[in-house]
């Protein structure tokens, strides 16, 4: 159960599926390498940012104060783990081709800035979103065996599907970032501000999608963008109702582009 915590599974196996079934559609194959590759360098850059945040979720309420204090009383063990973890992760890669080598490599290099205390950028506005979009459309990128225009329209479907949850989980987390100073861009624009910024993201989304749907597959299927409508119009204030609606109708969608890329 620790080991699960530490490596938050429950927070990215779905980019498992996203990525296993592009690789699988694009490469007429699924590879196990490419699969325990994905699993170190997710599970390494999540645990990479939960060490650079150890001290300001040891006060979220939301948080489990055990895995908190095993956390501080390892944190030597862990640094190894996370290091060891992308390491792996980038020999995988490199094994498969050295195109995935590299576009992992950026994403690992993306998510060091965001995190890192150093560089944090997870705390400058807009600058963090853009961050979220790059790291998950590289990482889907991974999945692709010709880094194409087809390949990138695809991918940065996902990255802007993560861009809008991202914003949806600083909202979230508004009072614990605004307490430790950290300036993301929910906590710039205030609670009210940023959830009319969501859905202004959201309308940009469908729109970027439509567009890419209809270059990769059809007009018709571009119209499957429409699905993200009712988050335009849901009038409730609440993160988490939002983010379990957007991850539900997102998951049609991505359905929708499976079905058009098999036919």
């Amino acid at each position: 159960m620790i080991i699960l915590k530490l490596i938050r599974l429950k927070d990215w196996h779905h980019y498992i599926f996203i990525c296993s079934i592009y690789f699988f559609i694009f490469n007429n194959s699924l590879s196990i390498v490419y699969i325990i590759s994905l699993i170190f360098i997710l599970s390494g850059i999540y645990m990479l940012n939960d060490f650079s945040d150890l001290e300001i979720d040891s006060i979220k309420p939301r948080r489990d104060y055990k895995f908190i204090a095993f956390k501080k009383n390892n944190k030597v063990l862990i640094k190894y783990v996370f290091s060891i973890l992308l390491l792996l992760s980038l020999l995988g890669f490199f094994i498969i081709s050295i195109n995935r080598f590299i576009t992992a490599s950026l994403v690992i290099f993306i998510m060091a800035l965001y995190s890192h205390k150093k560089f944090y950028l997870k705390s400058m506005p807009i600058i963090d979103l853009f961050c979220i979009c790059l790291t998950y459309t590289f990482l889907i990128l991974t999945s692709f065996k010709n880094i194409n225009l087809e390949a990138f329209l695809l991918s940065f479907i996902i990255g802007f599907m993560a861009l809008d949850a991202h914003i949806l989980q600083s909202i979230r987390d508004l009072e614990c970032d605004s307490e430790y100073n950290i300036r993301t861009t929910a906590s710039y624009l205030g609670e009210e501000r940023s959830f009319d910024f969501f859905r202004i993201m959201v309308i940009l989304t469908i729109a970027y999608i439509a567009f890419a749907l209809y270059k990769v597959l059809n007009v018709y299927y571009s119209l499957v963008s429409a699905l993200l409508l009712p988050i335009v119009f849901e009038k409730r204030r609440n993160p988490e109702i939002l983010w379990n609606n957007f991850k539900i109708l997102s998951g049609i969608i991505f359905c929708f582009i499976i079905i058009g890329l098999i036919r």
